[in-house]
């Protein structure tokens, strides 16, 4: 559990991510800005490992597969994406180069590579084979699609923020952000 000046967030043995208090700055990210006067589950993701609550209203959370996922207020560069807005929702934290992670070392696979990105009809997972398992989440962190291989089809889908996780087996997974336009 971490509390900061106005807000709680706890971890659950299921691995989800429970929230509560203060949510002026999106802190919480729930996809609102609402006061939860009791316990919300955020998201629906189920790896959650470490969360931290910042003093200014942002919160940033480690998944298992060692991702850093950031949310909350933006005004002076505390989600570290470049942009100056809040986010009501977790975000991945990117480098120029794909996820930033806070596992690394031998053993670990390179970051995962989305081309194009943005995209429209389909995306491309350069240097992944037919065994690579696909899912793209929305920004709530919701399954949109299924998919396997090194191509995902894009058509249908709704223009936004998406989430795509590919796993290898015997590797972690590894997610990216991907923008349908």
């Amino acid at each position: 559990m971490t509390a900061a000046d106005r807000h709680t967030l706890a971890l659950r043995t299921d691995g989800t991510l429970w929230g509560w208090g203060s949510n002026s700055g999106n802190q919480l990210g729930d996809g609102t800005s609402n006061i939860r006067y009791a316990p919300v589950q955020i998201g629906t993701a189920t790896n959650w490992q470490q969360v931290v609550t910042g003093s200014s209203a942002h919160t940033v959370g480690i998944r298992t597969d060692g991702t850093l996922w950031v949310w909350g207020r933006n005004d002076e560069g505390q989600l570290g994406n470049g942009q100056p807005y809040r986010s009501s929702v977790p975000l991945l934290v990117t480098s120029g180069s794909g996820p930033l992670s806070v596992r690394g070392g031998r053993g670990t696979a390179g970051p995962l590579v989305l081309v194009p990105n943005p995209a429209r009809d389909m995306v491309t997972l350069p240097g992944l084979g037919t065994n690579t398992l696909l899912r793209l989440l929305d920004a709530q962190g919701r399954l949109v699609r299924t998919g396997a291989g090194a191509r995902l089809p894009l058509v249908s889908l709704p223009l936004g923020l998406y989430l795509l996780q590919a796993t290898v087996p015997g590797q972690p997974a590894r997610t990216a952000r991907l923008m349908v336009e």
